[in-house]
């Protein structure tokens, strides 16, 4: 139960770092979160069916454009 808690909040700051709060399109900078660690948590979110093929892909997107 702990782990998936945990999972659960690590995918709620992911979505948060990519997306920022409230619709805006505000990104915060966590440089101690590398892109590689983002994209695996997102990986392992859509895997356990928390978030849908299409929001994978828009957060995998604007992950990758972050770092580019």
């Amino acid at each position: 139960m702990m782990k998936k808690s945990f999972l659960s909040v690590v995918l709620l700051s992911s979505m948060l770092l990519v997306g920022g709060c409230g619709g805006s399109d505000t990104v915060v900078d966590n440089s101690s979160t590398t892109m590689g660690q983002q994209l695996i948590d997102l990986k392992a979110s859509y895997d356990k069916g928390i978030i849908n093929k299409d929001e994978y892909e828009a957060a995998k997107e604007k992950i990758m454009e972050r770092y580019n």
